[in-house]
């Protein structure tokens, strides 16, 4: 979330700067080589002791955590999301939280906005980004001759290399 807000904030000292499309090009494009890698991992990871914790702050963690905050600012709405993350800290602010209470909190906001149907939660799409490595890539291919066009979409391919 650090990574995101550090944009964020410049957009709003200077909103004519280019601050989010420098932000896709410096944070998203990178950690989606990172994440297409076969090393990659899940942002979502058990902690089973607490040398573990360490070891999950990196590219992934950082990269793809900044990059799916600003998917979720941008699909709720920019004041959905700030409700549902102001409601979230000021009930967590001084106890432990985890990830599924983010999320309840951002469904409770986007559901009292309707920025989402009473039928979809912000965990059924954000848990197939945190809990999975990859992305999904959509691909568009028109025929004009035919007058159709063809769409699929994959999860990223795992290679070591890029």
């Amino acid at each position: 979330m650090q990574l995101f807000y550090k944009f964020f904030f410049m957009l709003q000292s200077r909103k004519n700067w280019k601050w989010m499309q420098m932000f896709i090009v410096s944070e998203v494009q990178h950690v989606m080589r990172v994440d297409s890698l076969e090393s990659s991992h899940p942002i979502y990871q058990e902690v089973f002791n607490p040398d573990q914790i360490v070891e999950m702050f990196d590219d992934i963690s950082y990269g793809k955590g900044s990059a799916i905050i600003w998917m979720m600012n941008n699909f709720l709405t920019e004041a959905t999301f700030k409700k549902g993350l102001i409601s979230y800290l000021k009930d967590k602010s001084f106890s432990n939280a985890e990830t599924e209470d983010l999320w309840r909190y951002l469904d409770l906001a986007a559901h009292d906005d309707k920025s989402l149907p009473d039928d979809l939660s912000v965990s059924q799409i954000m848990n197939a980004w945190t809990r999975r490595t990859g992305f999904p890539v959509v691909t568009l291919t028109r025929d004009p001759k035919h007058n159709t066009a063809t769409l699929t979409q994959v999860i990223s391919g795992a290679t070591d290399y890029y």
